[in-house]
């Protein structure tokens, strides 16, 4: 998906985009190999070129992993971005807010709330 769309979050995910005629092109050239010695938060991507060349690019920590943490404005884009996409109810910045905050909260039920619906 980052091949295409230049990301690789939720909605590259979708169905719709998941059966896109592109996606399903570039989805049948690719191999998947599972190799033991590469660590979970690893990756070793390796292209193979219409002229016979390659090039490899090795990710040692994925983002998001303890040798790569996500940055606090990265951590605030996925609540945003994953509220958005499945909980659209949810003020992302008002919990965002609030989780930043709970060391000095008496109640973290308040967290809760914020990212159930209301009810009516």
């Amino acid at each position: 998906m980052a091949f295409l769309d230049g990301a690789a979050g939720l909605a590259q995910y979708a169905d719709r985009r998941v059966a896109d005629p592109a996606v399903r092109a570039l989805r049948a050239k690719v191999v998947v190999e599972e190799d033991a010695s590469v660590p979970i938060e690893s990756a070793i991507v390796t292209l193979r070129l219409a002229d016979g060349s390659s090039v490899t690019e090795h990710v040692r920590n994925g983002r998001g992993t303890p040798g790569r943490p996500m940055s606090e404005d990265e951590l605030d884009g996925k609540v945003r971005e994953l509220a958005a996409f499945g909980a659209p109810f949810v003020d992302a910045p008002a919990l965002i807010a609030a989780i930043r905050g709970i060391e000095q909260a008496s109640d973290a039920g308040r967290i809760v709330g914020l990212a159930v619906p209301a009810s009516h």
